[in-house]
């Protein structure tokens, strides 16, 4: 059975600013009226890397921190959320990494971890849903098209333990 859980980052950046459109949009190419900049590069950095991220790779991959991340034309669904925020100048890597060595003891052990691991913990969805969470931004869980925002980042708890995530774009 599939799990939605809506999480509303963007208010974690923009503390509210974003509302909502008063009818579906079809045209990819149209922006609500009321989107902010800052929503609108979040959604436009997501949907950019349709053009370059073209091989799904889970593997483990050392990376720098902060600001560290695996080769541009791979990925998996959360990579596209770090690069996404990071066109809004918001490093996820730097921020969940920050919260997990306060509150590691909070966050899935489903992996293993016996600490932080800057090079894997933000690309994982459950921690991305966690941190999310943990910031106060998870939203009722609804069937309602207009419930969702542009910029609004929406993670599915799948069967079998198989997680996804997304950024809802201007299309619906």
């Amino acid at each position: 059975m599939r799990k939605l859980a809506l999480i509303l980052a963007m208010a974690l950046i923009l503390g509210g600013c974003t509302t909502k459109a008063n009818s579906p949009l079809h045209d990819s190419t149209v922006v609500p009226a009321k989107t902010t900049p800052v929503v609108k590069r979040l959604v436009d950095g997501a949907v950019e890397q349709t053009s370059y991220t073209r091989e799904y790779d889970p593997s483990y991959i050392g990376i720098d921190y902060p600001g560290g991340d695996v080769p541009r034309k791979t990925g998996v669904c959360s990579d596209v959320i770090v690069r996404a925020f990071r066109k809004v100048n918001i490093d996820l890597q730097k921020e969940i990494h920050e919260d997990m060595l306060k509150n590691f003891s909070l966050y899935p052990k489903k992996w293993g971890a016996t600490g932080p691991d800057t090079s894997i913990d933000h690309r994982r969805v459950a921690n991305q849903m966690t941190f999310f969470e943990r910031q106060g931004k998870e939203l009722a869980i609804t069937n309602r098209t207009q419930d969702y925002m542009p910029g609004d980042v929406v993670a599915w708890d799948l069967q079998d333990g198989l997680m996804h995530i997304g950024i809802v774009s201007y299309t619906m």
